[in-house]
């Protein structure tokens, strides 16, 4: 039972919060200018008002959440805090005697009450308030993505090997016994390097001959961050102002382009009222749609192109181009070679056969072709990307294109900071969950920053 009807409480030990939190501690200055109490209202439907135990506030738990992630605190960690820290009962807006939630109440506040509309409006909450404080001044949005890596994060054999190959063998042991019989005779510890060596390359080339997949992360996937660089876990597309309030965000898997997002992240953002003229980004933005999307919205896209730029036009619903890795990957996660441009003026790619032939989704990507493999021959001319060359000269484009480096910083913050950089717990939603929260944390702590010191 949710009750918002506040009862007047006396305390005789509300003094203790003067007394050892300084005026100028972050969360005495995030109280006095945040308003979390949105979140009441918001959620009000999720809660039964007749009957049932007293809930704790909507207002309340999410406060705990922001500490957690402000913090970066396990559920239990920020709960053993919230009991002893008089600096976080203050901000949660408790008595020095009063209780604090369970930490299963957090699990349950995230899994069962929140919808991924409420996680939206809580990120829009944040930049609704910074309108409202005169923060955004700018007119431009930087967009890029951020991995998360899976706590579930099934390792390569290359990866496990560099720390010890007993480690590769325990982890099949334990996630696919079934192919725990094609392990080479162990070698002897009286073997000398070389020979242990030898059986190294012997359990690698046994590995790469079966899919290891993991058992515990079904919506993670595999994407890369360069060629030879990849991760298993997920993406966060994020759009945010200059002065670094995140305006829109989008979670997928490891493998999603991050040209797909832009028009959701985009129109996040100038659906809270951000007036936007210029979008910056990298190259991955530079593909056709992006471009004509900034034409429709009379927008400037600020994202320079490529040599062979013309070759991100293909798509489907299995391939679509990596920037990172500067080639097409394919929905299961491989990587295309990329060949030289032709004299004609085209560029090809192509995925391996071994690959394609081990591939779920084979039958329906390759379609009626008689090669085996897919192929991809695109031409890298296009009216579009012309206009685009040109604009590159001007000093409007190269001066905006100087403010990309803010997003790199944005991102470096919310996975060294506040934990994204690895999941805390399992599936897409999850992620989901975990990735607007750390937004709308770094949003109000930005905020309050720039408040204090306008």
């Amino acid at each position: 039972m949710l009750n918002l009807n506040k009862q007047l409480k006396f305390s005789s030990f509300t003094g203790i919060y003067d007394t050892v939190i300084p005026k100028n501690h972050l969360l005495r200055k995030i109280a006095e200018n945040i308003d979390f109490s949105f979140v009441n209202k918001l959620m009000e439907k999720c809660y039964c008002i007749d009957f049932g135990r007293p809930a704790y506030e909507p207002e309340l738990i999410l406060k705990t959440l922001f500490l957690k992630l402000l913090y970066d605190l396990s559920d239990r960690e920020v709960i053993s805090r919230c009991q002893t820290d008089m600096a976080f009962k203050f901000f949660l807006g408790l008595d020095p005697e009063d209780d604090v939630p369970d930490a299963s109440l957090l699990a349950k506040f995230r899994t069962m009450r929140i919808t991924e509309e409420e996680l939206q409006e809580f990120l829009n909450e944040t930049v609704r308030q910074a309108l409202d404080n005169n923060i955004i001044k700018s007119k431009t949005i930087i967009v890029d993505s951020t991995h998360s890596r899976s706590k579930h994060t099934a390792q390569t054999p290359t990866q496990i090997l560099r720390e010890m190959t007993k480690n590769l063998r325990k982890e099949i042991h334990r996630t696919q016994n079934e192919i725990s019989n094609i392990f080479p005779e162990k070698p002897t510890v009286e073997n000398d390097i070389f020979e242990e060596i030898d059986y190294t390359k012997a359990l690698v080339n046994a590995l790469l001959k079966v899919d290891l997949k993991s058992e515990n992360d079904e919506d993670a996937k595999i994407g890369h961050k360069s060629e030879d660089n990849d991760f298993f876990g997920y993406k966060s597309h994020i759009a945010m102002t200059e002065e670094g309030i995140i305006t829109g965000l989008s979670v997928t898997n490891g493998t999603a382009a991050d040209n797909k997002e832009f028009e959701n992240i985009v129109n996040q953002t100038l659906e809270t009222g951000v007036e936007v003229n210029d979008i910056a980004g990298d190259k991955a933005y530079s593909t056709s749609d992006i471009l004509k999307f900034g034409i429709d919205k009379n927008i400037n896209i600020i994202s320079k192109l490529k040599e062979n730029v013309g070759s991100k036009e293909f798509n489907d619903e299995y391939v679509s181009f990596n920037k990172d890795a500067d080639t097409y990957e394919c929905k299961n996660g491989c990587l295309a070679k990329k060949n030289k441009v032709r004299k004609n003026g085209t560029i090809g790619y192509s995925f391996y056969r071994a690959d394609c032939e081990k591939c779920p989704f084979a039958k329906e990507c390759l379609g009626n072709t008689n090669d085996g493999y897919k192929q991809i021959l695109q031409n890298v001319n296009h009216e579009i990307f012309e206009e685009q060359r040109t604009f590159e000269t001007t000093e409007h484009f190269k001066e905006k294109h100087k403010v990309r480096w803010k997003i790199e910083q944005r991102n470096s913050h919310l996975k060294n900071r506040y934990g994204l950089n690895k999941t805390y717990g399992t599936g897409l939603w999850s992620m989901k969950a975990q990735s607007f929260l750390t937004a709308f944390t770094a949003n109000i702590i930005k905020i309050t920053k720039l408040v204090t010191t306008i």
